[in-house]
């Protein structure tokens, strides 16, 4: 009988030893739960290795109108009323504010007799008539900032005034991709020191007129306005028209063509800024 109970211990000995797996060397029951809830690491870029760099951020085209508005430093306060004299050149310039006017008919004469001109526009003019504004820059004309309101700016704070030059700055840039610096004309030809200070602090200089033509006026016609801009020319000479005017579109053509048989020749205001 004790023999037998001796067996029987024996095998249950036995049977419990076959049910134990021992370790590997070297591992442990806490390294299976580490290696398990450990998180995952982030993958790592080297800078030495461009194939594992991470991939580029897509990023707005360079060409924004804070990058465009910064690329022109403050200037020193200036106003040209005229260009230097000696080469016989005369600049035509058009202020847009009032309405489309007659853009259609005065970008065909220009065109057609090959004559520079410059427009200076008002930010309501361009929110109004977005297209315009394209073609004006693609036929290769420049455009210079009128502000967005067309107000007085002697009576404007200092911030206001740039509040309206950026205004529409930024619209011009954003239809052509082209800034209005440095050309600005005040409205009304209302300005003095302290606005011409704000202005060149934006990167503007003033440009003025050597000859208003009065196209803008009621009770002229065509010939009249043709007329007084032949009684005024001289070297240098800045000629103030307006898209709207009922009368400058309709002259134009013989304006341009009695101009240069005075003999002078049409050029961008920029060429007077040199």
């Amino acid at each position: 009988m004790k023999i037998i109970k001796f067996l029987l211990i024996f095998v249950l000995f036995l049977s419990l030893a076959g049910c134990l797996t021992p370790f590997p060397s070297g591992e442990s029951n806490s390294s299976l739960t580490t290696s398990e809830t450990k998180p995952p690491t982030s993958p790592s870029f080297s800078s030495s290795n461009p194939s594992s760099s991470p991939p580029a951020v897509e990023t707005s085209s360079p060409e924004t109108v804070s990058s465009i508005s910064s690329s022109t430093s403050a200037l020193e306060p200036r106003e040209i009323a005229r260009g230097t004299s000696g080469q016989m050149r005369i600049a035509l310039t058009f202020d847009a504010g009032a309405g489309r006017g007659y853009i259609d008919q005065i970008l065909e004469v220009l065109v057609q007799n090959k004559t520079p001109a410059t427009f200076f526009l008002t930010g309501t003019w361009v929110e109004d008539n977005p297209e315009d504004v394209k073609r004006i820059s693609q036929l290769g004309f420049r455009i210079g900032n009128h502000t967005q309101n067309h107000p007085y700016l002697t009576q404007l704070s200092d911030e206001e005034i740039k509040n309206e030059l950026d205004s529409l700055e930024e619209k011009v840039v954003r239809l052509t991709g082209k800034s209005t610096k440095p050309l600005f004309r005040p409205p009304y030809g209302d300005r003095d020191e302290r606005v011409l200070q704000v202005v060149a602090s934006q990167g503007y200089w003033s440009i003025y007129w050597t000859c208003d033509s009065l196209d803008w006026e009621e009770g002229h016609d065509p010939q009249w306005v043709k007329e007084r801009i032949l009684s005024r020319l001289e070297d240098g000479a800045i000629i103030l028209c307006h898209v709207a005017s009922p009368y400058t579109y309709l002259v134009l053509d013989d304006l341009i063509s009695s101009i240069r048989k005075m003999g002078y020749t049409f050029v961008s205001i920029d060429e007077f800024l040199k």
